[in-house]
């Protein structure tokens, strides 16, 4: 779950069909992988981010009647993250001693990415809104770097 509080600013007379958003949302990502179960090797690896992400974008009102709304736009989001479980376990072949790295990486406090959204406002009330979060990088080594694509399916209420 993500929670959100922002506010929309009318940019422009017609009904306001541009639209800047400011936005502050915290939310959860949690990532768990092993190793292929054939390998003779057990790796594990435990990911967990918190972000709390203050975001701007310009949304454009496709359609723009009163009482319905047809929005697409693009934004950026900041990114202020805390890694509560990053960790990494090893245990070769048939040992029963295992090697457990934590932190496992070096991974950014505060990363930039771009987000797109397209939504649907209801009454001036209601809000159903899908997004998408790419281009951010929150570790950039040498080797790889961990490049999230963040999907949102989101519904809003305006006050």
């Amino acid at each position: 779950p993500t929670l959100a509080a922002g506010f929309d600013f009318g940019l422009g007379r017609n009904l306001q069909r541009l639209v800047l958003r400011m936005e502050l949302a915290w939310y959860t990502l949690k990532y768990e992988g092993r190793n292929h179960p054939g390998s003779p090797d057990s790796i594990h690896y435990k990911l967990k981010i918190n972000n709390i992400s203050p975001s701007i974008s310009v949304l454009y009102n496709l359609v723009n009647y009163p009482n319905h709304k047809i929005y697409a736009g693009a934004g950026v989001t900041y990114n202020i993250s805390s890694y509560p479980e990053n960790n990494y376990f090893k245990r070769y072949g048939t040992s029963t001693s295992t090697i457990t790295r934590s932190p496992f990486l070096d991974l950014e406090k505060g990363w930039l990415n771009v987000q797109a959204k397209a939504g649907y406002l209801i009454n001036n009330k209601i809000e159903i809104a899908a997004s998408t979060r790419i281009a951010g990088a929150f570790a950039n080594f040498s080797a790889f770097e961990l490049k999230p694509s963040i999907y949102f399916l989101n519904v809003y209420y305006h006050f």
